[in-house]
């Protein structure tokens, strides 16, 4: 019976010591993922897709995240047949850094989303979709976003969303349209929340900073 006590106590401690050599690995992992993405050097960052996908000179071309670290992505996000870039990292506050990636969409790999890398809880999250092009049998989508760090260093972005439809010969019913949509997003409480989706108001704004930042020189560090 005195031996009872004991051996809970050692099956209790290689549990521990089990679960503590997960975490160890998960974080390592991480730091690996994590030292793939270039860090951002400006306050004001134009993010758009690659209007050539294998152009190695864009900024969004991004390093080859190999896939071992795919896992660390959230559940809806892994192995492709197309593959996965890392970006750009920055601190969205102590405790979050924002992940830029471009990543598999239905036919390459031209979707640029905002993952978050959460310190605390050692996790990835998903926050959004900031650009991506694509055209299919006359449809068509243009998504661009605007990054930018307030005077009181707060991350907001603006983001647009272009789609449409061209027009079919004229014996067919259909007619072609074109419609510009608009997000005014910020980052807070731990999470990206949707502040204005005022079209109007917003269309001025992007077009004001966009050519802005789209001159502003990003400096790359690997």
């Amino acid at each position: 019976m005195k031996r009872i006590p004991l051996l809970l106590l050692l099956a209790f401690g290689a549990c521990h010591l089990s679960t503590d050599k997960k975490h160890i690995a998960a974080s390592a992992d991480i730091q690996l993922l994590l030292d793939c993405y270039a860090d951002l050097k400006t306050d004001t960052l134009l993010v758009t897709t690659p209007g050539t996908l294998e152009d190695s000179s864009s900024v969004y071309h991004g390093k080859l995240i190999d896939t071992t670290l795919l896992t660390l992505l959230p559940p809806e996000f892994g192995p492709s047949s197309d593959p996965y870039y890392a970006c750009f990292k920055f601190n969205l506050d102590n405790n979050t850094i924002g992940l830029i990636t471009r990543c598999p969409d239905e036919y390459a790999s031209s979707s640029i989303k905002l993952f978050v890398y959460h310190r605390q809880g050692n996790t990835i999250t998903f926050e959004t979709e900031l650009a991506n092009t694509w055209g299919d049998a006359g449809d068509f989508l243009d998504k661009s976003s605007i990054l930018y760090r307030t005077t009181g260093k707060e991350w907001m972005g603006i983001i647009e969303n272009y789609v449409g439809s061209e027009a079919t010969p004229a014996d067919s019913t259909t007619l072609g349209f074109e419609s510009f949509d608009y997000y005014h997003v910020k980052w807070e409480h731990q999470r990206l929340d949707t502040v204005s989706r005022d079209s109007s108001a917003l269309t001025d704004i992007f077009r004001r900073i966009s050519p802005g930042a789209d001159k502003k020189v990003v400096t790359l560090q690997q």
